[in-house]
């Protein structure tokens, strides 16, 4: 690629909506030949030059063509769209939001739009080309082009199981709405490691406190954390009366939402 953010769309659309032909060419033309690949449901690791009975000699660009294939067998048709595409030229590195049709061949009437975010990581490769002046006379000028070494697909649980269960967003989304209610009960039950570490007993509130005592860095609210801590050891326990209000509050303000709304409009 000369231009990684204005090519890396056709690529794409070529490797998931392309023939087979067409993908083979795209890996073989914008992937290193030790490409590799992560994705939740598979990985392929880098290797070069690996001679193999029957395969000959084959590296992890072969493989992954052989994954692609196999996305295009489990998906005749695949749909992709583009919803956005940044470029940092200092990592060399774009992010492409993307939404995909995936339509299981062997599942009839069941063709989920799966979103997902892919990481590529590129690496410059030096080519040259010629070019002649009035004398007749030619140069060589070296232009960088950048490959794809590395591709990294990432899913939200959530969409990951549109690929195999039908209905399975909604129970992971539920699942996680009670991860959430066990983290607002944890908050509350263990508050009182929450001021101990305000205390500076442990934690970063012990290495604040350090930093503070050796003057090596201005930190805010140190002297407010002392003064509360006063309060605590002659027995005003107000903080202590605040916090499991607040918790209270959330947990009943969490369950009127259920009720209100839904589970489903919470999902």
């Amino acid at each position: 690629m000369d231009h990684p953010r204005t090519q890396i769309a056709s690529i794409i659309y070529a490797l998931c909506s392309g023939s087979p032909s067409a993908q083979k060419a795209t890996l073989e033309t914008y992937f290193t030949p030790d490409a590799s690949f992560s994705h939740p449901l598979c990985s392929v690791p880098s290797f070069s030059s690996v001679e193999l009975p029957v395969l000959g000699e084959i590296d992890s660009r072969w493989v992954l063509w052989c994954v692609y294939r196999w996305y295009k067998v489990l998906s005749p048709r695949v749909r992709v769209g583009i919803d956005g595409i940044d470029y940092n030229s200092e990592t060399q590195t774009l992010f492409v939001q993307l939404h995909q049709v995936f339509h299981l061949f062997f599942v009839p009437f069941f063709a989920p739009t799966v979103n997902l975010t892919t990481v590529l990581h590129l690496t410059p490769s030096q080519r040259s080309s010629s070019s002649s002046d009035t004398a007749g006379s030619s140069e060589s000028r070296r232009r960088t082009r950048y490959l794809i070494k590395h591709q990294e697909d990432l899913y939200q649980s959530t969409e990951v199981v549109k690929f195999f269960w039908p209905g399975g967003t909604q129970i992971i989304g539920f699942g996680r709405l009670i991860a959430t209610l066990l983290c607002i009960v944890g908050a509350i039950a263990f508050a009182p490691i929450t001021w101990m570490e305000e205390w500076g007993w442990f934690g970063n509130g012990k290495d604040v406190k350090e930093r503070a005592n050796t003057n090596e860095d201005e930190v805010n609210g140190v002297n407010g954390s002392k003064r509360e801590k006063k309060r605590m050891v002659n027995g005003d326990f107000s903080g202590l009366d605040t916090c499991y209000k607040s918790g209270v509050y959330l947990v009943i303000d969490f369950f009127c939402k259920i009720y209100n709304q839904g589970v489903s409009d919470i999902l």
